[in-house]
């Protein structure tokens, strides 16, 4: 019973020792630094000669730094060095105090019949010596004497300068030295503990063990880390001689460039380098941002496209429901306003003549050539297209060589109807010196073969008992016959026969035509508040637009405006007169004041589009030769000497909406 409870004791005092030998790892650990302070640092540089590792260059500008600056490099190769050394010495100290080392120490005790004053095991014995003989304090007695010169050197015989350099670091650090015989070595210091643990004083022990790592650390590493901050320190410093070489070095090279550009040639060059450069780098990104603008509109444009082609569709037929709602031409029908006299005139001509329907040639002409952008109301999108404006061509007649009325040809592109789908050709289209000639081409063709079979059962007879249903066959013959490639095409000319009323004048003549025009008759002199409006604007020249070269029709438009006129006169000279002729007449005797007056012109301009002017009454004209003036109906008459459209000289005169009346 006394045996088991002399071991438990036993037990729980090896435990014990356990915790204080950990406890005493840890203080002295911390004992390195235990604060975490930093020396200050005058003293940290005392005893630190960093010129030792430095070359004599290198020593020179050592000692040409004031000792402010000389502190700085030693305080950051102190830190520099500090950031090993601690850690070594702490791995040197806790491999003496390992866990696992005690535990032998401790198992050996055990093996003594668990008596724990018996003799121990030292597991440290020898560790680190070559000879057990030896002790640690002789062995830091012989590094002393090796140190202060006493023992013999081996290798090459010392200068001076290393001489002084060793006395000077053996004289700063002697008093480390001298406390190296107060070390009793790891064993000896480890007893201390084990002493301490066994009679129960664990603040002496842990002191002990401290006092021990801090001897022990300071009798092998104290002039080894005043030689490694030195060493460090001179890094330091050699680190910033060579940063200042390379800024000189820079600077120099900077000021040779400089140099250089004083030079016309050298700045010369360089801005021709920069420049070269700068365009190049400027032209790679407008490259590269033209191409990516490029390729998103195309992705965008295919993948919208046939809802494009689809919207022109409605807005199209939205825009021929309006201008045939808002506009009307100077016959004072509901037509729209490129419909023009002349052709309407054509087709009364070749209606009595052949039979061909009124409403089927007014149908196809706004089918094929209606809605551009060519001629009056082009500007709204109101016009006539390229191919009926410019080559008087108004339903796409293409050329043969049995054109009876054609004056050439013109290639232009064009769109097909193929099998369902559409398809863009070239074709040689037949160009006329006038429509008259284009609408009486059209009656020569359809009273031939492949379209006299279809339509000669529907031509009218000029007896006033033309049916609708006739015109709407005739039509329908035409495509029959293959006139158009469009499927559609039947359709659209019926819709616009509806749309504008154009039966009427399948029983009329040209006479009955004129007759509902609002105008024309002869001028009776009544003179309306309108048409002395006009007059006063046109004499005092303050209409919308002013007096430029080969403006004379946007002039007399502008002067219409200013005035309130109930109706504005739209396209060039000579399209005001075959659009509004049937307002007017050709006689210069009678024309009403305000009353737009046409002539053929002069040179090239003139013989293109012709000129008007505005009459003023008491035989005066005002027009716009390119200023403002004032001639007599005479005058202006003389000088207009170019041909326009089969004209020369005076044309006569019109009034859009028809002569006012009170």
């Amino acid at each position: 019973m006394e045996i088991r409870e002399t071991r438990q004791r036993n037990l729980k005092l090896l435990e014990e020792e356990i915790q204080i030998s950990k406890k005493g790892i840890q203080f002295v650990k911390n004992n390195l630094n235990p604060l975490g302070d930093e020396p200050d640092q005058e003293e940290e540089g005392k005893g630190i000669d960093p010129a030792r590792f430095m070359t004599r260059r290198e020593e020179k500008e050592w000692n040409r730094l004031s000792g402010h600056k000389q502190a700085q490099f030693i305080k950051s190769g102190t830190r520099e060095a500090g950031t090993h050394q601690p850690r070594e010495a702490a791995e040197k100290i806790s491999s003496v105090f390992r866990e696992g080392n005690i535990q032998q120490e401790l198992a050996g005790r055990k093996d003594y019949a668990g008596h724990m004053y018996g003799p121990a095991k030292n597991p440290f014995a020898g560790r680190n010596i070559k000879d057990p003989r030896v002790t640690r304090a002789d062995q830091i007695q012989k590094e002393r004497r090796s140190a202060s010169g006493t023992e013999k050197q081996h290798g090459p015989p010392e200068t001076p300068r290393a001489q002084e350099r060793r006395e000077k670091g053996a004289e700063h650090f002697s008093p480390v030295g001298k406390a190296s015989p107060e070390i009793s070595g790891s064993q000896g210091s480890f007893s201390t503990v084990n002493s301490a643990a066994f009679t129960g004083t664990k603040t002496e022990g842990m002191a002990a063990a401290s006092g021990s790592a801090s001897s022990k650390n300071a009798g092998k590493g104290g002039a080894g880390i005043a030689a490694a901050a030195a060493k460090k320190t001179a890094e330091v410093f050699q680190e910033a001689l060579a940063a200042r070489a390379m800024a000189a070095q820079q600077a120099q090279q900077r000021s040779q460039t400089g140099e250089s550009f004083g030079t016309l040639q050298g700045l010369a060059a360089y801005a021709g380098t920069t420049l070269t450069t700068g365009l190049a780098s400027l032209a790679a990104i407008v490259l590269h941002m033209v191409s990516t603008l490029v390729t998103a509109l195309l992705a965008m444009v295919a993948s919208i496209l046939p809802l494009i082609a689809v919207l022109c569709t409605v807005v199209v037929i939205i825009v021929s429901i309006l201008s045939a709602l808002t506009s009307s031409n100077s016959a004072g029908y509901d037509l729209p306003a490129f419909v023009t006299e002349d052709m309407m005139e054509a087709f009364f001509e070749v209606q009595e003549e052949s039979g061909i329907p009124v409403s089927s040639g007014v149908a196809q002409l706004i089918a094929e050539s209606g809605f551009g952008l060519y001629g009056p109301g082009g500007e709204s999108g109101e016009g006539l297209s390229k191919l009926a404006y410019d080559h008087k061509n108004l339903f796409g007649i293409k050329y043969f060589s049995g054109d009876q009325y054609a004056s050439g040809a013109v290639d232009m592109t064009t769109g097909e109807e193929f099998n369902g789908g559409y398809q863009e050709t070239t074709a040689g289209f037949s160009v006329y010196p006038d429509y008259a000639a284009c609408i009486r081409q059209r009656a020569w063709m359809l009273l031939r073969e492949p379209y006299a079979g279809q339509v000669s059962a529907y031509l009218n007879q000029n007896d006033g008992e033309y049916q609708k249903e006739d015109a709407e066959n005739f039509i329908r013959g035409i495509c029959a016959a293959g006139w158009a490639t469009s499927s559609s095409y039947v359709t659209r000319c019926i819709q616009l026969m509806e749309q504008y009323g154009l039966y009427q004048f399948d029983n009329m003549n040209y006479a009955d035509y004129k007759s509902g025009l609002g105008g024309g008759g002869p001028y009776d002199g009544t003179i309306t508040p309108s048409m002395r409006q006009i007059v006063d604007v046109a004499k005092g020249n303050t209409g919308t637009y002013p007096c430029t070269p080969d403006m004379c029709a946007a002039w007399v438009t502008g002067v219409y405006q200013a005035a309130g006129a109930p109706a504005l006169p739209y396209g060039n000279a000579i399209d005001m007169w075959n659009t509004y002729k049937g307002t007017g007449g050709a006689s210069m005797e009678n024309i009403p004041p305000g009353a737009i007056v046409c002539g053929s012109g002069s040179g090239y301009m003139g013989s293109l589009y012709g000129h008007v002017g505005v009459y003023l009454g008491d035989g005066m004209v005002a027009h716009n030769a390119g200023y403002h003036s004032i001639q007599t109906l005479e005058e202006w008459c003389a000088w207009q000497t170019a041909v326009c459209q089969g004209h020369q000289g005076w044309i006569g005169w019109v009034f859009p909406g028809g002569v006012p009346m009170e």
